[in-house]
C-alpha cells in the first residue's frame, strides 16, 4: 500500500493530508467517483504570510516520520493565470508549446515571467466548425520565483515536493474524483478567512479561475447574510463572463474550505444566484470504515481538507514546480536508479556464472538438438520476418495516406493564401514545406521586381501584409532574408563586347574571312583587271554583310521569343539589350526597338531594381 501525502498553503493556514493508495503512486483517474483512505491529518495556523513559523511547525511532523515525505502542495497568492485553449490533438509537451505560444498571442500580458513555471489541464476532443477536432485544454502559468518562494517554508522542512498548483488546478482535481454528467459546468468555491477561490470547471478543465482577496473573517464581526451577498454578487459577475465567453450556463454550486457552517450558506447564495448549491461537508469519496483519529475531529473539518485530500488521491494533471528542481530531483532519482541496477547486475552476474557452471555439460549435450531445432525454424523465421516487413510498408503506406487526407487540404489553403496575397510584381520561386513536431516550417523565396528599390519594397511589403493577415500563416518566425540589385549591366560587360566587336568597324570578318586588301592581293596576281576587282570586292562585302545580319538575329530570337511570352524581363535579357546597343553603336548601326509581336503592348520601361526574399512561416498542422 503506498502512502502519499496532500498540502495546501494559504495566506494564514496549512493543511496537511495523508492518504492510502493500493498502487504504487498516485491514482490517475477520469472523471470518476471513487472512495480513498484517509490515515493522517494535520492542520497548522500558520501560513505564507509566516514562512518561518511554517517550517516550524512543518520540520517536527517531518522528523517523527508522521507522515511521508513526498508530496503535492496547492499554494494560495500566486501570481498565475488560467487560460482555456482550443488545440489541435497532440501529445502532453506538445501541448504544452502550443498552449504557451497561443496564450502569448491571445493575451500577451498574461506572461508573468521571463521562464514561467507552467502545463495544462488536457480535456476532451471538440468538433469546431471549421477547424475539425480540437483538444480542450486549460493553460496555466506561475512566476517561477514566486513558486520557489512561496514554497521554500516546506524545502526547509524537509518535505519532497512531487508537484506544485494553483487552489484553481487543486479545486479542478476534487471535481474529477466526482462522478459528473458530461459537459457539465460546475463552480468550485473554496472559501476562508482571508482569500477565496472560484474554479468553473467542465470535462476536467478550467473555463473561468480566479482567487479573490477577501473571505469570511474580513469584517469585526461575521455576518453570515452580508457575506453571501458580496459572494453571490461575485458569482454572477463570474457566471456572466462564463456564459459570455463561452456559451455555457453554471447549473450548480459547490461549496469547500473553512468557512464555519457551510450549510447555512446554501439557503441565500441558492436564492441570490439561481442555482444548486452543495456544501462537501459530507464523508462522499472517503472510506468510511477507517476514519483517521481523532474521527469527529476529522468530520468536522471535512470540508476544508478536500483540497488537500483531492491532491493526495490523485495526481495533478500538471506541475507548476520549476525546472531546475525537477532536474535535480530527475538526477537524483536516476542516481538511485543507476546505484539499484548495479547491484541487481552484480547479483545477476553472479547467478549467471553459477548457473552456467552448473549447466555446462547440460547445454554442452543440448547444443546439437538446438541446433537442429534452429535449422528446423529458420524457414518460418524468414517467413515471419517476410511477413513483418510486408505490414510496416502497409502501415507506413497507410500514414501516409492518412497524413495526406488531414494535412494536405489544409496546405492546399496555404497555396490558396499565397495565391491571393502574391502581387503582379512579387514571383514566388520556390517553397518548401518541412515537418517540425506539431507544426509545419514553411520557407518562401523569390523576388519583387520594379522600376527602383523602393517599389520593389513596396510590392514585398504589401505580399507580406496579406500573408501575415492570414490565421493560416500569421507573422514570420524570423525576419525576412532581402537583397537589392540595382539591375544595371556592368561596365566590364559592355567594354568586352565592344573590344570583341572592334576588329568589324574596321573592316574584318570576324568569322575568320579575308579582308578587303586580302582580296585587293590576291586579284592583282592572278592578272584581274580593275571592274573584275571592284565587283568581287562589293560581292564579298554584301556577303559579309549578310552573314553578319544573320548572326545577330540568330543571336537576338531566343530573348525576343522570351520577350514576347513573359512581360517582366529577366536580367539577363537587359543586359544582352545594353550590350546589343552598345555594339550598334560602335559599328555606327542606328538603334531599333525589337520588332513586338502584333496585338502586344510596346516594349515597357527597363526595371531599375529585383528585390530577392526569403521568408519562414509556421502552419499549424
Amino acid at each position: 500500500m503506498a502512502r502519499r501525502v496532500g498540502i495546501e498553503i494559504g495566506p494564514s493556514h496549512c493543511r496537511v493530508v495523508e492518504v492510502e493508495t493500493g498502487g504504487g503512486g498516485w491514482q490517475r483517474r477520469s472523471v470518476v467517483a471513487t472512495t480513498s483512505r484517509v490515515r493522517t491529518f494535520a492542520s497548522i495556523p500558520y501560513g505564507t504570510s509566516n514562512p518561518v513559523g511554517l517550517a516550524a511547525a512543518v520540520r517536527p511532523l517531518v522528523a517523527r516520520r508522521a507522515f511521508p515525505r513526498r508530496a503535492a502542495v496547492a499554494v494560495w497568492g500566486l501570481r498565475s493565470s488560467h487560460q482555456y485553449l482550443l488545440l489541435p490533438p497532440a501529445d502532453a509537451a506538445d501541448l504544452i508549446d502550443l498552449g504557451r505560444r497561443e496564450a502569448r498571442r491571445a493575451a500577451p500580458t498574461t506572461v508573468v515571467d521571463a521562464d514561467p513555471a507552467d502545463g495544462v489541464l488536457v480535456g476532451t476532443l471538440r468538433e469546431v466548425p471549421g477547424a475539425g477536432g480540437q483538444r480542450e485544454v486549460t493553460y496555466v502559468t506561475s512566476a517561477a520565483n514566486d513558486v520557489r518562494t512561496k514554497i521554500q517554508p516546506l524545502v526547509d522542512a524537509g518535505v519532497q515536493l512531487d508537484a506544485v498548483v494553483t487552489p484553481a488546478v487543486a479545486l479542478a482535481c476534487v471535481a474529477r474524483l466526482r462522478a459528473a454528467a458530461p459537459d457539465a459546468v460546475v463552480a468550485y468555491v473554496a472559501v476562508e478567512s482571508d482569500v477565496t477561490c472560484l474554479s468553473v470547471v467542465r470535462n476536467g478543465v478550467i473555463l473561468f479561475g480566479r482567487e479573490i482577496g477577501w473571505g469570511y473573517a474580513g469584517e469585526r464581526q461575521f455576518d453570515r447574510d452580508q457575506f453571501a451577498a458580496k459572494l453571490a454578487a461575485e458569482l454572477r459577475r463570474s457566471f456572466a463572463y462564463v456564459k459570455q465567453s463561452f456559451r455555457a450556463d453554471v447549473r450548480h454550486v459547490v461549496v469547500a474550505g473553512g468557512v464555519p457552517e457551510p450549510r447555512a450558506l446554501t439557503a441565500p447564495l441558492m436564492e441570490a444566484v439561481g442555482v444548486d448549491v452543495e456544501v462537501l461537508d459530507s464523508l462522499e469519496g472517503l472510506d468510511v470504515t477507517a476514519l483517521p483519529q481523532p474521527a469527529d475531529e476529522f468530520r468536522n473539518k471535512v470540508a476544508e481538507l478536500r483540497m488537500a485530500w483531492a491532491l493526495a488521491a490523485e495526481e495533478p494533471a500538471l506541475n507548476l514546480l520549476p525546472r531546475e528542481v525537477r532536474s535535480k530531483k530527475a538526477t537524483r532519482q536516476e542516481q538511485i536508479r543507476l546505484a539499484a541496477g548495479a547491484a541487481a547486475g552484480l547479483l545477476a552476474a553472479a547467478v549467471i556464472l553459477l548457473v552456467v557452471t552448473l549447466l555446462a555439460a547440460a547445454a554442452e549435450r543440448n547444443a546439437q538438438a538446438q541446433r537442429q531445432q534452429i535449422a528446423r525454424l529458420e524457414p518460418q523465421m524468414r517467413q515471419l520476418e517476410q511477413q513483418r516487413q510486408q505490414q510496416l510498408v502497409t502501415a507506413a503506406r497507410r500514414a501516409a495516406l492518412d497524413a495526406f487526407a488531414s494535412q494536405g487540404p489544409r496546405l492546399a489553403r496555404v497555396l490558396e493564401v499565397l495565391d491571393r496575397a502574391t502581387p503582379g510584381d512579387v514571383v514566388i520561386k520556390t517553397l518548401q514545406v518541412k515537418p517540425q513536431g506539431a507544426s509545419w516550417r514553411l520557407v518562401l523565396s523569390g523576388q519583387s521586381v520594379a522600376d527602383n528599390p523602393a517599389q520593389a519594397q513596396v510590392s514585398f511589403n504589401q505580399f507580406l501584409r496579406a500573408a501575415q493577415t492570414s490565421p493560416l500563416l500569421g507573422m514570420p518566425i524570423q525576419p525576412p532574408v532581402i537583397t537589392v540589385n540595382s539591375g544595371e549591366p556592368g561596365v566590364e560587360a559592355v567594354e568586352a563586347r565592344e573590344r570583341a566587336t572592334s576588329s568589324a568597324s574596321e573592316g574584318t570578318d570576324v568569322r575568320g574571312s579575308a579582308t578587303a586588301e586580302d582580296i585587293r592581293l590576291r586579284a592583282q596576281a592572278a592578272g584581274m583587271p580593275g571592274p573584275d576587282y571592284d565587283a568581287a570586292y562589293e560581292a564579298y562585302r554584301r556577303q559579309l554583310a549578310e552573314n553578319q545580319l544573320a548572326g545577330d538575329q540568330r543571336r537576338r530570337r531566343p530573348f525576343e521569343e522570351h520577350w514576347n511570352l513573359h512581360p517582366v524581363k529577366p536580367l539577363d535579357y537587359y543586359q544582352w539589350l545594353e550590350e546589343e546597343r552598345a555594339y550598334n553603336r560602335s559599328i555606327g548601326r542606328p538603334e531599333t526597338a525589337p520588332a513586338g509581336v502584333p496585338g502586344k503592348p510596346a516594349e515597357p520601361p527597363k526595371p531599375r531594381a529585383v528585390l530577392a526574399f526569403s521568408v519562414e512561416f509556421e502552419v499549424r498542422k
